[in-house]
């Protein structure tokens, strides 16, 4: 059972990863960050009110789903807004960035789990970052689709000028004796 458990995560997450990038371009990044937080909402209480393993791996589908979205659409927004010789940095940031605070949410969750239980721990943890990152997300957080739609624009116009450069070389050359 605990490989379904694991299975139902990188499955969901892999699928979403591809459906986050596909509907960012639809709707924006900032409101697919949104709707991978939205999804997260259940998540906790499903915990919390497990009656067996079952409500664990839906659980963690969900959560698959949710970091599908959200985690894609933070590697995405960097992505847009950083120059190109930058983002081979920008992706190494965030993943350390990333799994750094996944470290230090185990250490939270744990001291909670200690001083209030597992299940309400994890229940009062994990409702507050995930209200947290709605919050955020709808304050703060800011859509970063018109920087890619303007990099995807100067690049088309960029590879309409080359032709013309390269006749230009060719006109010159001919000229030359």
């Amino acid at each position: 059972m605990l490989t379904v458990f694991v299975m139902a995560f990188g499955v969901v997450k892999a699928v979403m990863n591809f459906v986050a990038g596909r509907l960012s371009e639809r709707i924006g990044r900032k409101r697919v960050l949104l709707l991978g937080w939205l999804v997260a909402l259940p998540i906790p209480i499903m915990i919390w009110a497990a009656p067996n393993w079952s409500w664990i791996v839906a659980s963690t589908v969900l959560l698959g789903v949710n970091q599908g979205l959200c985690w894609s659409m933070t590697q995405t927004s960097k992505l847009d807004i950083t120059r190109a010789d930058q983002r081979g940095l920008t992706m190494g940031l965030n993943e350390f960035s990333g799994y750094v605070g996944v470290a230090l949410a185990g250490v939270i969750t744990a001291y909670s789990a200690e001083a209030l239980g597992a299940r309400l721990g994890l229940l009062v943890f994990g409702m507050a970052v995930v209200v947290l990152g709605i919050f955020l997300t709808v304050v703060w957080i800011k859509n970063t689709l018109p920087w890619a739609k303007a990099e995807t624009a100067a690049h088309k116009t960029a590879r309409r000028a080359i032709p013309k450069v390269f006749r230009t070389i060719l006109i010159r050359e001919r000229s030359l004796p």
